[in-house]
């Protein structure tokens, strides 16, 4: 599924290809996390935020990566038991 992220009213940007790895919450309730992560503040930049108890983040390993067009990879675990992945792309092109 996906997802639209805002910033006030307006998308900002899009959350797709979310997947969960052994985790008991719903597809509903990860998509609503998604777009409550506040992820699109850091894009195109490397990551590391808290969001309702889980640790998220992103890294862009090269500084010409920061600059590629394309979708951006965050993944925010709890504990052992929570992981979700998703991808992440500006809303604008």
């Amino acid at each position: 599924g996906h997802v639209s992220l805002r910033s006030q009213v307006a998308v900002v940007a899009i959350a797709d290809n979310i997947t969960m790895y052994d985790s008991p919450i719903s597809c509903t309730t990860a998509r609503r996390f998604v777009a409550g992560s506040s992820a699109a503040r850091y894009a195109g930049r490397n990551a590391r935020f808290a969001v309702q108890g889980c640790w998220c983040g992103s890294e862009l390993f090269f500084p010409m990566m920061m600059r590629l067009p394309g979708p951006q990879s965050f993944t925010c675990e709890r504990g052992n038991f929570t992981n979700v992945t998703f991808k992440l792309r500006s809303a604008r092109g």
